[in-house]
């Protein structure tokens, strides 16, 4: 019962944050979150940050849930941590091609 509270509140804490992003209010939390300085800040294109890190919110809602449904399986850690290392670097690489200026 603790585990099903414990995802819920993970899902709706990504929903909340996700949205938030891609509504625009948190531009000084992605700012600090890639330690920009305002030289370097000028350097990427600050919608398209908003863009990827709002969406690796809301990508991360199926990827938990589909966890939710197969815990009892035995792949079910290795799918998660599979699925998160390639939505990691699908990031990064998107964050350093796409989202630079």
């Amino acid at each position: 019962m603790a585990q099903l509270i414990a995802f819920i509140v993970l899902e709706i804490f990504n929903l909340v944050m996700g949205t938030v992003i891609l509504s625009g209010k948190m531009d000084n939390f992605i700012r600090n979150s890639f330690e920009l300085t305002p030289k370097d800040a000028g350097k990427f294109d600050i919608r398209r940050l908003r863009i990827l890190m709002g969406a690796a919110f809301l990508i991360l809602i199926p990827i938990f849930c589909l966890l939710l449904f197969t815990e009892s399986t035995n792949w079910a850690g290795h799918a998660l941590t599979a699925s998160t290392f390639f939505l990691v670097i699908v990031y990064y690489i998107l964050v350093y091609t796409w989202a630079k200026k």
